[in-house]
């Protein structure tokens, strides 16, 4: 039940961050497809969904077999100098034999429960494959059933059309929002590579993966994600990647079949998404004290003209005790002020209470 990392003694050297404006169209894709499992693109979704245009959508939804509940392995990135280009990424997947683009695609469409994965033989000959395929694109989709066809009869055709679709996305909605999130990924991308030097390779892996068991004796990283046992070895030659993702809807996704590069990625969670500032005491202290109707009530009333906490007990019908505690609330956030005379202290409210707490929450809103 497990996919086991191992690392060499050296782990330093066998780990390296990575970009990939490719997977992150994907992702984005999954999201337009799938958008239940990304609430924080939801806007964004909605958003581009009305830009983009009705075919280019239908063609997303039928494709979705590629993206919606796991991704194709050929998504996965490669090892380069600097960010790849999204076209140089789209050309490594032009260039894929064509039986490694089958066999890909042909495990979209296999069930869990089958005993392995077909062959390329097997998808374009075997007529009992063929049928399996089919049947189990039909109970995923029924818009996939096209798309598992093409596969058979007619796979360059599908490859091909994988490939428009993709770039018709990056150019009607993907390319823009690449350019607003790239230079935050790459910088989180730097940020860590510098802790990595600075402290050790399991402290970064930790934060990446927190989802993850680290072994350091073992050198090992242990998800519980499969109905089986995986061990996926790393090398200087063959390293782990860490891919920064906004659009990821898992906080580690974990990619690991072979011949694709062993592949971690991870939630970005930079000032892109960053939880809203904490309000200031001085906002929480107003709004508290306004949320309460017997506080309202004594607050018009100061505001009306000063008032005893005598008069405010037998006006509201509370005890003098209930109401030295609202009038204590009402003090500490700044609404009423107190005066004393003779015998009484009185209040009243100050006369900028109001414009205090708006001008609290504009500056709160920005």
């Amino acid at each position: 039940m497990t996919i086991e990392i191992q690392l060499p003694a050296n782990p330093e050297a066998a780990v390296t961050f990575h970009l990939s404006p490719l997977l992150e169209a994907v992702c984005a894709l999954e999201a337009i497809v799938n958008p239940r499992a990304h609430p924080l693109q939801l806007h964004w979704v909605l958003e581009t969904r009305k830009r983009l245009p009705r075919s280019l959508l239908t063609e997303i939804r039928k494709l979705g077999f590629a993206y919606r509940d796991w991704q194709l392995g050929f998504f996965t990135p490669r090892p380069r100098e600097g960010v790849p280009a999204f076209h140089e990424e789209l050309a490594d997947i032009e260039r894929l034999p064509l039986e490694t683009f089958v066999e890909e695609c042909a495990r979209a469409f296999t069930p869990w429960e089958a005993e392995r994965d077909p062959t390329f033989d097997e998808v374009m000959r075997d007529g009992a494959t063929q049928a399996m395929l089919l049947e189990h694109a039909r109970c995923l989709d029924p818009r996939y059933v096209e798309a598992c066809e093409e596969l058979i009869r007619s796979p360059d055709r599908l490859r091909r059309r994988l490939l428009d679709m993709l770039d018709q996305f990056w150019e009607c909605a993907f390319k823009g929002e690449w350019a607003r999130i790239h230079s935050a990924l790459l910088a989180d991308a730097e940020r860590r590579s510098q802790r990595l030097r600075a402290t050790d390779v399991w402290t970064v892996l930790h934060e990446v993966a927190p989802d993850a068991r680290v072994v350091r004796d073992r050198h090992l990283l242990i998800f519980h994600r499969l109905p089986e046992h995986v061990v996926v070895d790393v090398t200087p030659t063959r390293p782990l990647l860490l891919v920064p993702s906004l659009f990821t809807r898992v906080k580690t996704r974990v990619e690991c079949d072979p011949p694709w590069q062993p592949c971690l990625v991870y939630a970005y969670e930079g000032p892109l998404l960053r939880p809203p500032a904490e309000p200031p005491v001085a906002l929480q202290r107003m709004l508290f004290a306004l949320a309460h109707e017997a506080r309202l009530q004594i607050l018009k009333l100061c505001h009306e003209g000063p008032k005893s906490t005598q008069e405010l007990a037998r006006a509201l019908s509370l005890s003098e005790a209930a109401i030295s505690r609202h009038v204590r609330i009402l003090h500490d956030a700044g609404l009423v002020r107190a005066r004393r005379d003779g015998y009484y202290v009185l209040y009243a409210s100050r006369k900028d209470a109001v414009e205090r707490v708006s001008r609290h929450l504009r500056s709160f809103l920005g």
